[in-house]
């Protein structure tokens, strides 16, 4: 295993091209919004590379042949002597990893259906991961129903963009503030001046801008979420942006809005939850 110096990023080019998925994350790292890391077996031509998005998502690609990057690659995603912050989730291209995977892990992957939380900490775990289509029309039908008069939606500057907490934000995403206010954009309903859900660009790549979105636990239920989307994606469609969503299979509450906001559901593969130990 190496790690591919960022000045050569480029050299996987090929492999991410054979992706067929959403895979705008990568690109994110690969463009220098965030540091990120990607390991790969061999510098000078790779034929295999691991993408990790600080966030905790990753990327799986190559041949699977290279029996050095996979001596490393293995425990790597066990956590042995990774002692990683938090769960991470991978994709994987082509599907043979999954095999190779199974073959060389002891108790290889499981499935989460029906199993607590608690019996899967050992173990890569396979949820889904949904990919989804953009239907301008169904958008439309749905926000010119969804105003609220009563509800302030603003868009984010630097010092808003600070304000906002929790997991899925735009400073997990970005290398800073300046950055993200600069090629990115968000959202966010204020209560009390404060934002309390905000939908983001967490990556952009060309005219593809994916929205990253979280409302604070104290204000869900309330379409706030719903309202910073809409705002999102009138602001893509007036600059000729196209707004892209994927979310965990399992995730209802993802799920559930995207389709509202006129998201089609068109791609599903597996998404493997790499337990910290």
């Amino acid at each position: 295993m190496q790690i591919l110096p960022s000045d050569e990023y480029h050299k996987i080019g090929r492999l991410l091209e054979e992706v067929p998925f959403n895979k705008y994350f990568t690109y994110s790292v690969i463009d220098g919004d965030i540091d990120g890391t990607i390991y790969v077996d061999d510098v000078e031509d790779p034929r295999n590379a691991y993408i990790l998005h600080p966030y905790g998502m990753s990327l799986l690609i190559g041949d699977g042949k290279d029996e050095e990057f996979n001596s490393w690659l293995f425990p790597f995603l066990l956590d042995e002597g990774v002692n990683r912050r938090r769960d991470e989730w991978m994709q994987v291209h082509p599907g043979h990893w999954t095999e190779i995977i199974e073959r060389a892990l002891p108790g290889g992957i499981v499935r989460a259906d029906g199993t607590t939380d608690d019996a899967l900490r050992d173990n890569i775990v396979a949820y889904g991961r949904t990919n989804f289509r953009f239907n301008e029309d169904r958008f439309r039908t749905f926000s010119e129903a969804f105003e609220r008069a009563d509800v302030q939606v603003r868009r984010l500057d630097e010092r808003t963009a600070d304000m906002v907490k929790g997991t899925v934000v735009p400073s997990a995403f970005w290398n800073s503030t300046h950055h993200f206010v600069r090629k990115g954009m968000g959202f966010s309903v204020f209560v009390d001046d404060a934002p309390v859900s905000t939908a983001f660009s967490a990556f952009v790549h060309g005219d593809a801008w994916e929205i990253g979105i979280e409302t604070a636990a104290a204000h869900r239920r309330n379409g706030y979420a719903a309202l910073a989307a809409i705002a999102f994606i009138e602001n893509c469609l007036g600059n000729g942006l196209t707004p892209v969503w994927s979310c965990r299979t399992e995730n209802t509450g993802s799920y559930r809005l995207a389709t509202k906001l006129g998201f089609e559901p068109t791609f599903q593969l597996p998404f493997y939850r790499l337990c910290r130990h």
